[in-house]
């Protein structure tokens, strides 16, 4: 039960991790476009 619990929890912190990484993705990529646009 507390493997299962246990589990879940990582599950969650890797999901949380994962949005935030593609969301810091996202605001870089947006970032560097618009950078080599100002070029």
């Amino acid at each position: 039960m507390s493997w299962f619990i246990l589990s879940r929890a990582n599950f969650l912190i890797m999901n949380k991790i994962i949005t935030f990484f593609k969301k810091y993705k996202n605001k870089l990529y947006l970032n560097t476009k618009r950078d080599f646009s100002c070029y």
